[in-house]
């Protein structure tokens, strides 16, 4: 904010709840800590932060609360009953002072991760083309997406698949609990507030928000339900 404010930022979020999912494979799997007891209680906010705040175990939902994490650069009005209603309790009120008196002037670029997916070539393209314009390169600059998962083969030969988490398992009904709060909490926060900011810039608007409103979705309601059934 003082010595780059006019810096682009770029912003990249996930569905909450397969995040969390994809963090805790990643632990117990790639991090090799197979024989690590990661319990609900760890996992679970309030009880996975410490007096500071901050969290205290690598897998934990309180890092999964994004739309809280980017409300504190200060980009929406955080002024009414509305707004507050999507970020408590993950964010206190009492932080609106520093947020507003530390509030990040940068412009940011947000994105959904499946946008770097999208099969849809004009999209695609619309994407790069949106991504160029925003960090000041040249049309047809920027190559094509890549999509990389390093260490998988050196994972497959581990044969550790009854290692990763079933996130629809009773055990975890409390985690996928507050994920699903989260998630829809974030979903509507990001579409009514973060990317109306303008300092927010956003490419296909439309299918962001399409992309967005999946988070609203209960993925192990979505196993057993059809589509219009799982939403809530």
């Amino acid at each position: 904010a003082e010595y780059w404010p006019k810096t682009g930022v770029i912003v990249t979020v996930r569905h909450p709840v397969k995040w969390l999912v994809s963090l805790y494979n990643y632990f117990k799997i790639e991090k090799g800590r197979h024989r690590a007891n990661v319990t609900v209680a760890d996992m679970l906010a309030p009880g996975s932060r410490d007096a500071n705040g901050d969290t205290k175990h690598f897998v934990s939902t309180a890092k999964g609360e994004f739309h809280a994490m980017l409300a504190e650069l200060g980009k929406t009005p955080l002024a009414d009953s509305t707004e507050w209603n999507l970020l408590q309790p993950w964010l206190k009120k009492s932080s609106v002072d520093t947020i507003q008196q530390h509030r990040l002037p940068n412009p940011i670029f947000f994105m959904e991760i499946n946008q770097l997916a999208d099969t849809n070539t004009t999209r695609a393209q619309q994407f790069a083309h949106d991504l160029e314009a925003f960090i000041g390169l040249s049309q047809g600059h920027l190559p094509p997406v890549l999509h990389v998962r390093p260490n998988t083969d050196r994972v497959k030969l581990q044969h550790t698949d009854h290692l990763k988490m079933d996130i629809c398992a009773r055990e975890h009904a409390p985690v996928l609990q507050e994920m699903v709060a989260i998630s829809r909490s974030a979903s509507q926060w990001f579409q009514d507030y973060f990317i109306k900011s303008p300092d927010v810039s956003v490419s296909s608007r439309e299918y962001l928000i399409e992309l967005l409103d999946q988070w609203k979705v209960n993925p192990c309601e979505e196993k057993e339900l059809p589509k219009e059934q799982a939403r809530i």
